[in-house]
């Protein structure tokens, strides 16, 4: 059932593109009280065209005013911008939804001069409905947030409450970055199986048939990842001789190093 309060969302990129839509699928909010503020106005009819009847606007103003909740999903880098516009027309009674990467409650409160705010790290999968989602309240906000900014959160899939703001920063790689971290091992896979003469097709295909089949097999059983590579490597054969090089190439440790590097970048954009 749509909600009749506004909802204003600024910046329509990737994720920003992914929530509006997602509000409308959910029918947590009706088009018409979707307001989606992009201030490089030549996009306004490419917004208006993905989501038909929302109401596209270049100024912020305009797009917030009596906004119950107002989503915040700009880069990093844009958001002193969007904070210099955005402070000074915010009321005490609406609730900020961040979904901007890295950026603690500290910076978030100086920046958009409010704190009455909600952080959340999700990731592409919102697009389904099939992310998980981790958010924060604000702690001196937590009986003051608008219940519509948990629902909006709720859209996206399964949502996980905490109280450990590095939690969100752990989200933040841990299901934000993940799956473009594990797209791309798998096209390491894609590539190497399509050098052996498959076409790519076949090597795709074959490669997230697995995948698939070892999600089902871990979830249906709950079993540990290292559980089934014992079930399935023999010594002497052919899937032990993969996980010899992979070990001598210490392929476990260059992963490390990777969401090592995320999380690093991550409290960087705080900055």
């Amino acid at each position: 059932m749509s909600n009749s309060s506004k909802v204003a969302l600024i910046g329509f990129g990737k994720l920003g593109s992914i929530i509006a839509r997602r509000l409308v699928e959910t029918q947590v909010c009706h088009p018409r009280e979707l307001w989606v503020c992009r201030q490089d106005s030549r996009r306004l009819k490419e917004i208006e065209a993905q989501i038909p009847r929302c109401q596209a606007r270049a100024c912020l103003v305009e797009a917030v005013t009596d906004a119950e909740v107002v989503i915040v999903a700009v880069r990093p880098g844009d958001l002193a911008q969007v904070g210099r516009d955005l402070a000074p027309v915010l009321n005490p009674t609406q609730t900020v939804l961040s979904v901007v990467t890295g950026k603690t409650f500290v910076t978030l409160t100086r920046v958009l001069g409010t704190r009455r705010l909600v952080r959340a790290s999700t990731s592409i999968l919102a697009a389904t409905g099939q992310a998980r989602s981790v958010y924060m309240i604000e702690p001196s906000m937590a009986t003051e947030v608008s219940g519509m900014a948990i629902q909006i959160i709720r859209s996206w899939g399964e949502a996980l409450e905490t109280v450990v703001e590095n939690d969100v920063k752990t989200a933040i790689v841990a299901i934000g970055a993940l799956p473009g971290l594990v797209a791309y091992g798998l096209g390491a896979f894609v590539a190497a199986i399509e050098a052996q003469g498959w076409s790519r097709e076949e090597a795709l295909r074959e490669v997230l048939l697995s995948t698939l089949g070892l999600c089902h097999r871990a979830f249906d059983q709950k079993l540990d990842l290292a559980d089934i590579v014992r079930s399935v490597a023999t010594k002497g054969g052919i899937t032990q001789a993969g996980l010899d090089v992979f070990a001598q190439l210490k392929l476990s440790e260059v992963i490390e190093a990777g969401i090592a590097a995320a999380i690093t970048r991550t409290e960087e954009l705080d900055g």
